[in-house]
Order: structure tokens, then C-alpha cells, then sequence
């Protein structure tokens, strides 16, 4: 009896903290899969494993039953009961919104906090501090606050570009930078794709870190290892970059497909190898100790358009994107303003949905393609039919004139949308408790030059998008109201000629 009651003892947590992390990978993995500057996110919790067998052949040697029973602060205590009551709410948060930051942090943190406070109770602070590193490996693969991201991707990239310009002058090469956009003669090159942001200086710092552990470096080599380790990704990536650029100007932007992938592959190894040797030669420097001791609805869709041609995604984005259906337009009004239109929809099902209709946005995407934001006017609702469309207003300086952005984010199950006001907070915990999971997602951009002021360009969508959009309601089987976008076969548009010049749209699939 006294045995099968050690064996439980032993093994229930085990297998308790076990579902507990498997369920954490899973929701991580949505991102990891979904967004590819976090792809690196698959090998972490490998490394973590392995860091935490490392330091388990390690542990510091327990030598008094008291110091097993440490009695635990009342602190800390009333922490963890907190903890353990938020991880339902918080998970169900997440379910329903997997590309909020926010409940993915807190979801980490619980399992990182609850694990430490398991080991804590096994082998009192000694294990704790011992296998704290460890346990917290998993959160560099948590996704960062959009604003800690957007900034950093956005100045990253441009420093990068505007130090690739200068570089190609030195060769004799005439470039002109714009945004995150090099001008060349033979077109237009991209750093990196405009929505792909620090995906290397993400994965050098998990690397630095990881390497740190590894080689059980004192904190401030550690700390030089990340420092050196981001001044090492600037640079390749300024080096990548001005390669695919020099080639571009002497054979082609056509170029560039052929020899992206394989440049990045080639930077990414070159750079964990030089953070290999930094690691290595920053451990040489110091006597190594030979142990570790205990100091260790009706559906909104495009409709008729006046179109003169399709823009064409090139298959980077349409990889990035993963929308279900899709279509494009660009054409002139009769008052010779310009407008293109987006279209794109995320059938039901799958979370990756999700955080692909929600990451690729005007205020993400447009800065990293040269656009220069001036005003973001806010949220603003457009009739069409019986429906309220949201669309969110920006008005951005492209070389030297203004260009009006509107966009419309649309979730099925519910004719009364908010749009991008609900990535906030309070509006995702709302939805959260509606019970509203895994619907299907559309947004619809317009992009009007021409218009001097924000309010012209207003007035002209509220006039025009009625004959640009059409509803469609799906039948009375399907759902209990009248609130359900169109199911996942609904029609949607694409641009294609007549024989007067004009197209009209068909089915974009």
C-alpha cells in the first residue's frame, strides 16, 4: 500500500504538470506555425528539455528532510493559489483569442510559476534557483506585445536598409531608400518581406540565451553573448541584404525568388556558428568549477468593381497570408482618383485563421513598405444594405502625398461588428465569455489616392461602397439568427477584363 502510494506521490505530478505544458506548447504552437518570425519556436521547448536534464545531473544534493518540507511564505502561497485559479479563465481567453499576446503571457507564466513552485516544494531555493533558467526557456517563444514588436521591426529594418544604401554606394551602385524599400534600377527590393519583421533577432537572442546555459556562462558574459549576438544579426543581415540587392541590379528582381531562401539559410548558420565561437571562447576565458553545490451572417463581399487590372500577390505573401479566398482590384474613379481594393477569407476551423486575419493589417504591413503614417482616425461605420461595416481610417504620406487607407476586419457570427476595436482588451475577454471560437475571418482594404483631405476620401467610400459590396445571408438551417457571415463557400470576388476594358469580379479562389 505504502508503495503504490509513493508511486502516486511521484508520479500524479508528473503527469499533472505534464498535460500542463503539453497544453501550453499547443497553444504556442498556433503562432509558431502561423507566423513565421516565430517558427524558431518549435526547437524551444526541445532545448528546454534539454537544459533541464542538463541541470538535473546537476542538482544540488538535499541533505535534511526539513529542507525538502520547507515550509513555503504565506506570500507565496496566496501566489499560487491565484495562479492556479486563472489558468481556466485565462486558457479559455486564449482559445478564443490565439493572437493576443497578452493571455499567452499569462498562460506561460502560470506554468513557469506553478513548476517553480513544485520544484521549490521538492528541493526548497537551492532547486529552485538551480532549475529556474530552465523552466523560463519557454518564454522566449512566447509572441511579444505588438508595440515592443512593431518597433523594433520597423527601426530594425530601416536602419538596415538605410545602412545597405549607403554600403551599395560604395560600389558604385545607385540606391534610394524608401521605408523599409531599396529603389534600384532595376525595381523595387524589399528588406526581408514587409511583414516578416526580426525573425533573426528573435531566434539570435533564443540562441545567445540557449548557448549561455549551455556553456553555464556568469551573468554578464551572458549579457555580452546577447549583446554580441544581436550586433552579429544586424550585420549578416545588412551583408544578406546587400547581396540579394547587388544581385538584383545585375540580373533581375527576378533573381531574388532564387536565391532568398538560400541566403537566409546561409546567414542563419553563419550566425550560430560565430555565436557558437563567442560562447565557446567566452567560457575558455573563465576556470570552469568541476560541480554544481547548492549555491546553484448576412456576409459582406465584394461585388461589381470598375477594375483596370488585378494586383498580383506574389507567392511569398500569399504564403504569408494563407487565406482561403482571395481577390484584388485596382482601377480609376471617373474623377481620376486611384483606388485598389483587398479582399481576403479565412474559412472556419483552423486557429491559424485567426492570427493571419488579425496580423496582416494596414498599421503592420504599410509602414514596412515605405508608408509613413500621418493620422489614424479611428473606427467609422459604413451602410450598406442593413449592415453597420466598421472600417478603420488611416491616412499615410507616400512620397510626398497622402494616401487614404480604409480596412475592415469582419468575423462571422454576428451582424453587429466592432472591428479592430476588438483587440482590445476588454473586447476579447467579452468575446472570450460569448463562448465565440474558431469563426471564419475576412478583411477588406481600400487604398484611395487623389483625395487632398481624409474626410473627401470618407465621403466618396460612403458613397461608392454600396456598389462595391453586396451582402449575402446564409440560409435558415445554419444558424438560429440572422447574424451569421456566409458560410465557407460563399462567392467572393476577383478582377477580369470585359471586352470594353473593364472586369468584373468573379470567384477569387
Amino acid at each position: 500500500m505504502n508503495s503504490r502510494g509513493n508511486i502516486l506521490r511521484v508520479w500524479l505530478p508528473v503527469v499533472l504538470f505534464g498535460v500542463l505544458w503539453a497544453d501550453l506548447v499547443r497553444q504556442l504552437s498556433y503562432t509558431w506555425e502561423s507566423n513565421e518570425q516565430y517558427a524558431y519556436g518549435w526547437f524551444v521547448p526541445i532545448l528546454a528539455l534539454a537544459l533541464f536534464w542538463k541541470r538535473w545531473l546537476t542538482r544540488p544534493r538535499v541533505h535534511q528532510p526539513s529542507t525538502i518540507n520547507h515550509q513555503p511564505p504565506p506570500w507565496l502561497i496566496a501566489l499560487v493559489v491565484m495562479a492556479a485559479l486563472a489558468l481556466l479563465p485565462i486558457q479559455v481567453v486564449y482559445e478564443i483569442n490565439p493572437d493576443w499576446p497578452l493571455p499567452g503571457w499569462l498562460m506561460a507564466l502560470v506554468a513557469v510559476g506553478l513548476s517553480l513552485y513544485a520544484v521549490f516544494l521538492t528541493g526548497g531555493w537551492p532547486w529552485a534557483r538551480h532549475f529556474a533558467f530552465p523552466v523560463c526557456f519557454i518564454l522566449v517563444a512566447v509572441a511579444w506585445p505588438y508595440r515592443i514588436e512593431h518597433g523594433l521591426t520597423q527601426g530594425l529594418m530601416r536602419v538596415v536598409a538605410n545602412s545597405t544604401v549607403e554600403a551599395l554606394g560604395w560600389f558604385n551602385i545607385p540606391a534610394l531608400q524608401r521605408g523599409n524599400l531599396i529603389e534600384i534600377s532595376t525595381g523595387v527590393v524589399g528588406i526581408d518581406e514587409a511583414c516578416s519583421g526580426i525573425r533573426s533577432f528573435q531566434s539570435t537572442l533564443m540562441a545567445a540565451l540557449f548557448l549561455g546555459e549551455l556553456y553555464l556562462l556568469k551573468w554578464h558574459r551572458r549579457i555580452l553573448l546577447l549583446v554580441g549576438g544581436v550586433a552579429l544579426s544586424f550585420c549578416l543581415n545588412v551583408v544578406r541584404t546587400l547581396i540579394l540587392t547587388w544581385h538584383a541590379s545585375t540580373a533581375g528582381l527576378s533573381a531574388l525568388g532564387k536565391w532568398h531562401d538560400p541566403a537566409g539559410m546561409m546567414i542563419f548558420l553563419l550566425s550560430f556558428a560565430c555565436l557558437w565561437a563567442i560562447a565557446v571562447r567566452l567560457r575558455a576565458l573563465i576556470p570552469q568549477p568541476s560541480t554544481l553545490d547548492s549555491k546553484t451572417t448576412p456576409t459582406p463581399q465584394p461585388s461589381t468593381l470598375k477594375s483596370e487590372a488585378t494586383i498580383e500577390l506574389n507567392e511569398k505573401v500569399r504564403r504569408n497570408l494563407r487565406h482561403d479566398v482571395g481577390s484584388t482590384a485596382k482601377w480609376t474613379e471617373d474623377d481620376g482618383t486611384e483606388w485598389s481594393g483587398f479582399f481576403f477569407r479565412w474559412n472556419p476551423g483552423p486557429v491559424r485563421s485567426i492570427i493571419s486575419a488579425r496580423l496582416h493589417r494596414p498599421d503592420i504591413c504599410l509602414p514596412a513598405s515605405g508608408f509613413r503614417l500621418v493620422t489614424d482616425a479611428g473606427l467609422d461605420y459604413f451602410e450598406v444594405g442593413a449592415l453597420q461595416i466598421p472600417f478603420r481610417k488611416y491616412t499615410y504620406d507616400v512620397n510626398g502625398g497622402p494616401v487614404h487607407v480604409f480596412f475592415c476586419q469582419w468575423e462571422d457570427g454576428s451582424e453587429k461588428q466592432i472591428g479592430m476595436l476588438g483587440s482590445k482588451g476588454a473586447d476579447r475577454v467579452r468575446t472570450a465569455l460569448s463562448g465565440r471560437r474558431h469563426l471564419g475571418q475576412q478583411t477588406l482594404e481600400l487604398v484611395l489616392s487623389g483625395y487632398v483631405s481624409l474626410a473627401e476620401a470618407r465621403q466618396a467610400v460612403r458613397t461608392r461602397l454600396p456598389a462595391l459590396v453586396r451582402t449575402t445571408g446564409p440560409s435558415v438551417h445554419q444558424i438560429s439568427d440572422r447574424s451569421e457571415l456566409g458560410p465557407a463557400t460563399a462567392s467572393t470576388a476577383t478582377a477580369g477584363k470585359t471586352a470594353d476594358g473593364r472586369r468584373e469580379m468573379k470567384d477569387g479562389r
